[in-house]
């Protein structure tokens, strides 16, 4: 299943500390605005499966009586984005109709290969304005 939110574990964890069900955490939802929340929504946002917007970042936060602020404060975002880095797909070449440029060979997907290089070594031609940069690429 794919991770649709990061605050699900941390909503589920303060919930627990608190000693709330599911059922009551879904009423305190809807007193603080979240109004068609139900135990299945709180099931959802805690399997990390539900979307969560920043107004329901808001109600999840007065639902545990907690600034929304410190509240994501909460976070690994390390983590987060490591998990979404590692989930990414390396992009592939086009086959359907073929590279423009003939000479140049697509990269391979062989496991753990870095392929490094510049913008301006891979289209010499476009990048004239651009400044040196280099690219690491891992791909799995």
């Amino acid at each position: 299943m794919k991770q649709r939110n990061f605050i699900g574990r941390l909503v589920g964890r303060k919930r627990n500390q608190l000693g709330w069900t599911q059922d009551f955490f879904a009423d305190r939802l809807q007193l603080a605005g979240w109004h068609n929340a139900t135990r299945n929504t709180v099931s959802k946002i805690e399997d990390c499966s539900l979307g969560i917007d920043l107004i329901q970042v808001y109600y999840i936060a007065t639902a545990l009586n907690l600034d929304p602020g410190n509240f994501l404060a909460g976070i690994d975002w390390r983590e987060q984005i490591e998990k979404i880095i590692c989930s990414m797909k390396p992009p592939q070449p086009a086959e359907a109709y073929g590279s423009h440029r003939k000479n140049e060979s697509p990269p391979t997907t062989q496991s753990t290969e870095r392929l490094a290089y510049s913008i301006q070594d891979r289209y010499p031609n476009e990048s004239k304005n651009i400044k040196p940069q280099k690219v690491e690429i891992l791909l799995r």
